[in-house]
């Protein structure tokens, strides 16, 4: 029988040089890929830095032609505003030239009738009609003031 030193010796350690051999090549071969998957990982993160970059540039220069297309929008919207208000005050203030005219006009007209109303009178031998008779007759008559 042998002794437990020698099964050592004869069986167990000669297993355990093998798989301790069989263990360096796998850590070899290990290594090796951990090796390849860095390369191809600091290949990868280049493309990735690349990309991101191109993205940070194209989205500031998308961003710069918004700015201007709104700037743009903005000034035009500005402008269209303008020009309607300009319009409105235009015909406003021709609205009110044409209203006073037409007060006017009609203010010339009842007071020239007046006039001659208040000739024939004159030529008749009465009296002249006054403003404060005017005034009476509207109020009795329930018409305008």
């Amino acid at each position: 029988m042998r002794s437990l030193e020698a099964f050592q010796e004869e069986v167990l350690q000669p297993l355990r040089e093998r798989r301790n051999e069989v263990l360096k090549l796998l850590n070899v071969k290990m290594a090796s890929a951990y090796e390849a998957f860095a390369a191809v990982q600091s290949v990868h993160d280049d493309e990735e830095k690349e990309f991101y970059t191109e993205q940070a540039k194209r989205k500031v220069e998308f961003e710069a032609e918004q700015r201007k297309r709104l700037q743009g929008f903005v000034s035009y919207i500005r402008s269209c505003r303008i020009g309607a208000n300009i319009e409105l005050q235009k015909d406003l203030a021709d609205i009110k030239s044409k209203r006073r005219q037409a007060y006017e006009d009609c203010s010339d007209a009842i007071g020239a009738a007046f006039a001659d109303f208040n000739d024939e009178r004159k030529n008749a031998g009465e009296l002249p009609v006054t403003y404060d008779e005017i005034k009476k007759l509207i109020k009795e008559e329930g018409g305008e003031r």
